[in-house]
């Protein structure tokens, strides 16, 4: 179940968006200064990669900004969330996995209602120790390899104690280009 918050879908769980608490009462907004200071740095704006892209907030921002955005999701409510928001955005690839540092593993996913379930939420367990299923993990290397026609210009991790494993997945993507992480 999803719902509305200034024009953008939302898994009904999530309540962090949108709230006082958030520090941002639209959503449209949320972390609009963080974005604008990290693409003072980015010198070219062909390729950004969104990993952890959530429901799409700066999946949005980076469609506008660079030709060409892939976002990298791996809870299902946000995916299908990020979808939704991105329908009618033509330069924008869903990968829906959880970016680590091999492919085609198969990890645990902690229960869907929750709005931690990165790979960093489920430290390697196996399905068997969660209960929320199993979700596919990709390199960021495989997942810019599929789209390279563009050099990589900008990397966003939002991805809550995965960013380690993730950056080993992105070696060859980021010898290869001059790219802002963040």
């Amino acid at each position: 179940m999803t719902i509305l918050r200034n024009g953008l879908r939302f898994p009904a769980w999530d309540q962090h968006f949108g709230t006082p608490s958030s520090g941002c009462e639209d959503v449209r907004e949320y972390q609009v200064e963080k974005y604008n200071r990290c693409l003072e740095h980015v010198t070219e704006r062909r390729l950004a990669i969104d990993v952890g892209a959530h429901v799409g907030l700066w999946t949005r921002r980076m469609a506008r900004d660079f030709d060409f955005v892939i976002a990298i999701e791996a809870n299902p409510d946000n995916l299908e969330c990020l979808k939704a928001n991105l329908d009618g955005v033509e330069n924008v690839d869903i990968v829906q996995a959880a970016a680590w540092n091999r492919d085609d593993a198969m990890l645990g996913v902690e229960g869907r209602r929750e709005a931690d379930v990165s790979p960093g939420s489920v430290q390697g367990r196996s399905a068997a120790d969660v209960s929320g299923g199993e979700v596919r993990t990709v390199r960021i290397d495989t997942a810019y390899a599929m789209w390279n026609r563009y050099p990589c210009d900008f990397v966003k991790l939002d991805i809550q104690g995965a960013a380690l494993r993730a950056l080993k997945g992105a070696r060859k993507t980021l010898e290869t280009h001059v790219a802002v992480v963040v």
